[in-house]
């Protein structure tokens, strides 16, 4: 006789519907980089500084990426979709006044 399932596994359907909602589509991105506003304020990782997790300034918004300016005056590029994941922990983008 094949094993039964235990209760607390989640079949492979149900993981791939979960994994599906949190996926980051295409069209998903392109929805938020029409949001994203020239001087709202995200979270990205500097690699030029190398800080750990920072707070910027959006300078430049383009197709693939985003501009973003430091406290510090360090200008660093983001890609969408490394910006969506670092701001998803807050619950989205961040629309401060400053």
């Amino acid at each position: 006789m094949p094993a039964r399932k235990r209760s607390t596994e989640l079949s492979r359907t149900a993981v791939c519907a979960r994994y599906m909602r949190e996926a980051i589509t295409p069209a998903r991105m392109t929805e938020v980089r029409k949001k994203v506003k020239i001087g709202d304020k995200i979270i990205i990782v500097p690699v030029k500084c190398g800080e750990g997790e920072q707070k910027g300034t959006v300078v430049g918004i383009y197709r693939s990426f985003a501009t973003v300016k430091l406290k510090n005056g360090i200008c660093e590029s983001v890609s969408w979709l490394e910006a969506m994941k670092l701001n998803k922990k807050l619950g989205g983008w961040m629309h401060e006044e400053n």
